[in-house]
């Protein structure tokens, strides 16, 4: 059976799908913010903490949520897994390797770099080299390079 619509229908079925795609957006990016502050080691009981109640550990960790969840094109991260709990580690270690922008890291964590990185880009008296491959990688490349010099 074929029935016709009015504009008038049309208008009120357009409306309702536009609510509800909005109300499905708002769920969505509310998981994933949970997902997100409780990947980064909060619990729900933070959830609504005023920030000036948090530590010093917990706001630096508070930035890191809010900058993920930005979504920038390059994220730069000095000392990123300062302050975070083995399993904030690891949920970090996920989170940016499926990261679709660029991510710079600044890290002293060799552990957490041979799991992230894909290139190391050393700067060492006013000059720069690049290599290819993950911490072990360059370590390995470097005493080489080293050894031949």
């Amino acid at each position: 059976m074929f029935q016709v619509m009015n504009f008038t229908s049309l208008w009120k079925i357009t409306l309702i799908w536009n609510i509800a795609f909005n109300y499905l957006m708002v769920i969505h990016t509310k998981v994933k913010s949970e997902g997100v502050i409780k990947g980064l080691g909060f619990t729900e009981d933070d959830f609504n903490r005023e920030v000036g109640t948090l530590s010093g550990g917990q706001k630096t960790r508070f930035a890191l949520c809010k900058l993920l969840l930005e979504k920038p094109d390059i994220i730069m991260l000095d000392e990123p897994t300062n302050h975070l709990d083995l399993t904030s580690i690891k949920w970090l270690e996920t989170y940016l390797s499926n990261y679709n922008g660029a991510v710079l890291i600044i890290a002293h964590d060799r552990y957490f770099l041979d799991k992230i990185v894909t290139k190391v880009i050393e700067i060492e008296n006013t000059h720069c080299h690049v290599y290819d491959g993950n911490y072990s990688d360059f370590s390995v490349k470097k005493n080489n390079y080293v050894r031949h010099s």
